[in-house]
């Protein structure tokens, strides 16, 4: 910091009237002006030491915004009770410059620290909003959704001051002793299979058992007696109840109802849900109820539900139990089991299905039974289901249409209720008011801005807000909250970018892309390892960029200049003339070159290749591959001799050793060049350490050539993916 920011100080009235939300200061513009006059660069973070000239208190704070009255200074009510300011005292400040924090030790005051799910999200949250720094002794409140949280600043490193933004901190928490106290809830159900009605306090939040799956599946989850509870309850009161439940499941809440009639409402993060606070309800009037919910919009690892007495008196059973999957249509009734067995027999033309009862019956007796069926039985056009002619008078649609069309169905008794609590108005904590079928079913689970969530970025439990006006936000289905937090950036461990936390997901599937797309153009010359770097536009050939093109069909510098002469036009005829000379000189003279394994080649060390082949041999044959280079435009291929011994080697390594690894050609080749780049760069730093060439031994090529290949497929694995994925 410049000796002119340091020197820097002056004298601020506390107006304790004006109060900054967060724990920072609020400084006059005038002292800005100041410290720009002083340097037009300022640090950052600001940060300043400030004391109470009454009662000479210290402590450091950074500063939110310069909007304060001239001559006055706003703080915090945290900061207040720190400096023990009274109206109009005035505070000494001086600029001040601190490191980086490395550690720090807190000390939780609050009994309910052990109810933070995330308490590393929770202060990573609360410091990057709140803080710009600590100080040793400094007092610090940690909200979340529920609790406040207070914590004391006991240890610091390196000093007893130390900013805590864009640094990683090492962070140890210890409680005060006798803060707290230990408990343990009895969830022993071994003798809880008695029938006696238990009656608790209506406050009290009652943790049941849950029977997790067995693995076996079956249709009607019957209840386990062992895991029973039995409750009685009065008109208008509440039972409350939580359950510890797997996340990405489904759980299926039983109730048997032997007197009177209840009401069901659950929620995943209100303890006590009610009809004003609840993501689903049950308010049926049957006495055998099962309520299917899927646990994947947890938030927490409970499900919290509750039991309303809806009649003077009521008695019921209840019992929770983990099922396989989602099934609303899950009963004990037998209709749908026997419509899947008569389904297998829809195409025996043994069987004809009867239109009474939808059901296939055999052929001989199906003129009897649709007699019987039509006297017995009754369809109902709505729900396209069969009732006997007894029962089909209790069967009721409700057909009220508020914004949206009620598709409740039950009993012509389940009427009254039914229109009483669902069809009245319910009024949410947002505001609106929306009957009770749409608040829960769209309004508290997508749209409402009071609804809570845990955040995809910080991992805590916070209000969702307001819809996002960003069109994509809206499209990655973030809510108000994470729009925001997803906003913050973060270092990509592949190219060392800043991308937005919410956009690294994005910015992961272009790495993905990369790898898949080859990085370069190979030359069309089968033997040839030179190419063109798409990206950079580079070749690692001689000459001009203008080569491995079309014009060339595809071949780089060196293996064009076979046939290229200043002398001549380089038509299609002359070019085709070139390959048939060439092609013919390789098989009957052949290059000489020790390394040389062109297949195409007499002199090649290649066993399978034959001597040199007789004139006219060699020429049928060079007519035939000429006709095959030539044959596909788009994608010709030669197979000519080359006269660099890198160059050679590099393609056969590649086509020996790393191909077979499932990676493609222009991979392998890409992979063998980086790792030989790497190599010479390091070579050359270390070329003037005479100590360094002693110890290092020289490689024999069989060495050199393992290396290149175990540092190649490193490198591949980091850069590439396999041609399958």
């Amino acid at each position: 910091m410049d000796n002119a920011l340091k020197s820097w100080s002056t004298t601020l009235l506390v107006n304790t009237d004006k109060t900054n939300t967060i724990d920072k200061v609020i400084l006059p513009n005038s002292v800005l002006e100041v410290l720009i006059s002083k340097n037009l660069t300022l640090p950052s973070p600001l940060t300043f030491v400030l004391i109470n000239k009454r009662n000479n208190i210290k402590i450091y704070s950074g500063v939110s915004e310069f909007t304060a009255e001239e001559n006055e200074i706003y703080l915090s009510d945290t900061m207040k009770n720190a400096l023990n300011v009274q109206n109009f005292d005035e505070i000494f400040i001086r600029m001040v410059e601190l490191p980086k924090c490395q550690h720090v030790k807190l000390e939780a005051m609050s009994p309910n620290i052990s109810k933070i799910s995330n308490i590393k999200a929770l202060l990573e949250s609360y410091l990057r909003k709140e803080q710009t720094l600590l100080y040793l002794g400094q007092e610090i409140n940690v909200k979340d959704w529920e609790y406040s949280h207070k914590f004391i600043v006991k240890e610091l490193k390196p000093e007893n001051a130390c900013i805590v933004i864009d640094t990683d901190v090492e962070v140890d928490i210890e409680s005060a002793e006798n803060d707290t106290k230990g408990f343990e809830l009895n969830n022993d159900t071994r003798n809880s299979g008695n029938t006696n009605s238990t009656k608790f306090n209506k406050n009290e939040i009652i943790e049941l058992p849950i029977i997790l799956k067995s693995g076996a599946k079956s249709i009607n989850y019957s209840i386990n007696s062992g895991m029973t509870k039995t409750f009685t309850i009065e008109k208008d009161d509440y039972y409350y109840y939580k359950v510890k439940i797997p996340i990405h499941s489904y759980i299926c809440i039983q109730i048997r109802l032997s007197q009177g009639d209840i009401n069901l409402y659950y929620s995943f993060n209100v303890e006590k849900p009610d009809i004003h606070n609840c993501i689903g309800y049950n308010v049926d009037s049957t006495p055998d109820r099962q309520m299917i919910i899927s646990t994947e919009k947890n938030v927490d690892n409970f499900i919290y539900f509750s039991l309303q007495g809806y009649s003077e008196t009521s008695t019921f059973d209840i019992s929770i139990q983990e099922v396989d999957k989602m099934d609303n249509e899950m009963n004990t009734d037998d209709t749908n089991i026997n419509k899947e067995i008569n389904d297998d027999k829809k195409n025996d033309p043994d069987y004809t299905l009867c239109e009474h009862c939808h059901q296939y019956i055999p052929s001989r007796s199906i003129t009897l039974h649709s007699a019987f069926c039509a006297r017995n039985n009754i369809i109902c056009e709505q729900c396209n289901k069969v009732f006997s002619r007894n029962e089909y008078p209790e069967h009721w649609h409700c057909d009220i249409e508020d914004n949206l069309k009620c598709k409740y169905v039950g009993r012509v008794s389940d009427k009254e209720k039914h229109i009483a609590i669902c069809h009245s108005p319910i009024l949410c904590d947002c505001g609106i008011t929306l009957p009770l079928p749409e608040m829960v079913e769209h309004h508290r689970s997508e749209q409402c801005p009071e609804r809570q969530i845990i955040c995809r970025y910080c991992k805590l439990k916070v209000k969702a807000g307001n819809i996002c006006t960003n069109l994509q936000d809206v499209l990655k289905g973030l809510c108000e909250h994470e729009a925001e937090c997803g906003s913050r950036t973060i270092i990509c461990q592949q190219c060392n970018a800043s991308v937005q936390m919410k956009n690294i997901q994005v910015h992961g599937q272009l790495h993905i892309m990369e790898k898949k797309k080859p990085p370069i153009i190979l030359c069309t010359n089968k033997n040839c390892s030179h190419y063109k770097d798409k990206k950079f536009q580079n070749v690692t050939s001689p000459n001009s960029i203008n080569y491995l093109s079309h014009q060339t069909k595809g071949l780089c510098a060196t293996c064009y200049g076979l046939f290229w002469s200043p002398r001549h036009e380089m038509t299609d005829a002359y070019f085709s003339q070139g390959i048939l000379k060439q092609y013919h000189k390789q098989l009957t003279v052949g290059c000489g070159k020790e390394f040389c394994t062109n297949k195409y080649c007499c002199t090649s060390k290649d066993p399978t290749i034959p001597k040199p082949m007789n004139p006219t041999e060699s020429a049928l044959l060079s007519l035939e591959l000429t006709k095959k280079s030539l044959s596909k435009a788009s994608h010709p291929q030669f197979h000519f001799c080359v006269f660099e011994k890198k160059n050679a080697e590099q393609r056969q390594i590649a086509e020996e050793f790393l191909v077979p690894m499932n990676y493609s050609i222009e991979w392998c080749i890409k992979a063998l060049v980086s790792v030989q780049k790497q190599e010479i760069e390091a070579m050359t730093e270390k070329e003037d350490d005479d100590s360094f060439s002693m110890l290092v031994p020289e490689r024999t090529p069989e060495e050199e050539k393992n290396y290149l290949v175990s540092k190649s497929m490193d490198w591949l694995k980091i850069n590439a993916l396999p041609i399958d994925k």
